[in-house]
């Protein structure tokens, strides 16, 4: 098993710029990227590209806020694709997969929807703590 490419197209949010970098993922022997299933806490719209913590009384995982004093306010997996548990009819816990920092993944940093309250640093240190390797493109726009 080793690292490889896959070239993946980051979503702009919150005034980001579109990008097009490359995103490292550990691959399985199927050449597939290996992702967690965890399951994501009721009534919540994510956006792909969350940093997401894990509530220690529940198991579940919420937008990761440095102000919380629940367990969810370290770092702990990347949602990759949209989300919204708050639906008519999905108003429930959803298991999906998640890229969790296990295994040294390497993530474009400009990429992620973080809240508001972390501060560049404060967030990148925190993730590099979770195993997330965060990366800059030097060039990203479109």
């Amino acid at each position: 098993m080793g690292i490889t490419n896959i070239p993946y197209t980051a979503k702009g949010h919150a005034g980001v710029v579109d990008a097009v970098a490359p995103i490292q993922f550990w691959l399985d022997a199927a050449g597939q990227p290996i992702f967690e299933n965890w399951v994501i806490a009721a009534g919540q719209v994510l956006p792909a590209y969350t940093v997401l913590g894990v509530v220690t009384a529940s198991n579940e995982l919420v937008e990761c806020d440095p102000g919380a004093a629940d367990g969810s306010q370290t770092p702990f997996a990347v949602l990759m694709e949209d989300l919204d548990t708050s639906a008519t009819g999905l108003n429930a816990a959803t298991e999906v997969g998640v890229l969790t920092g296990s295994g040294s993944r390497m993530i474009n940093y400009n990429a992620l929807v973080a809240n508001a309250a972390w501060g560049k640093n404060d967030l990148r240190r925190e993730l590099g703590k979770a195993g997330f390797a965060t990366r800059t493109p030097i060039y990203s726009a479109l």
